[in-house]
C-alpha cells in the first residue's frame, strides 16, 4: 500500500502535501479511482508528552501501588486498562481477558490520541496524583520535555 499525505486547500480540494507525495500521485491518471483512508498524523511532541507523564507518575508513585505497578511499561498498561484502551477476548473456557491496545503512531491517529491522552490525565489525577489539577499535571509534563530539550537529550 502506498501512503500519500494530502493537505486540504482553501478551495476544499485535497492536494499532495510534499514533493514525494506529488510524485506518487502523478502515477494516477484522470478517471482513476483511488481509495483514501483518512487519519491525521500523530504529533510527535504530544507522544513525548505522554511519556513525560509516565515518568512524572513513576517518580511520584504512591506507596500503595509499589509492587503492583513494577515498571513504567506496567504503568502504561494500567493506564490503558483504566481508560478502556484494551482488546477483549473470551477464551474457550469462557473467561474474559483483556489485552492493552497499542498507542504506536500507526495504531491511532492524532484525534484518537488526544482523547486517550486527556482520559489518561484524568486517571492520573484520580489515582496517582490526587488533589493536583489536570492542567498542573500537564504543565509539569511539558516542563519535563522542555528540560530534556534544553539539556540536549
Amino acid at each position: 500500500m502506498t501512503e500519500i499525505r494530502m493537505e486540504k486547500s482553501l478551495g476544499s480540494r485535497w492536494e499532495p502535501a510534499t514533493d514525494k507525495d506529488k510524485e506518487l500521485a502523478a502515477a494516477w491518471k484522470a478517471g482513476d479511482i483511488v481509495v483514501f483512508q483518512a487519519r491525521k498524523p500523530r504529533n510527535g511532541q504530544h507522544h513525548k508528552l505522554m511519556f513525560a507523564l509516565i515518568g512524572l507518575v513513576w517518580q511520584n508513585l504512591p506507596e500503595k501501588y509499589e509492587g503492583v505497578i513494577t515498571s513504567k511499561d506496567s504503568l502504561l498498561d494500567e493506564l490503558k486498562f483504566q481508560v478502556g484502551h484494551v482488546d477483549t477476548h473470551r477464551t474457550l473456557g469462557g473467561k474474559t481477558v483483556y489485552k492493552p491496545q497499542s498507542i504506536a503512531f500507526d495504531a491511532m491517529d492524532q484525534a484518537a490520541f488526544r482523547v486517550f491522552f486527556d482520559d489518561v490525565v484524568e486517571v492520573i489525577c484520580k489515582y496517582f496524583l490526587p488533589g493536583i489539577p489536570a492542567q498542573q499535571v500537564k504543565d509539569e509534563a511539558y516542563s519535563m520535555i522542555d528540560e530534556g530539550r534544553n539539556s540536549g537529550s
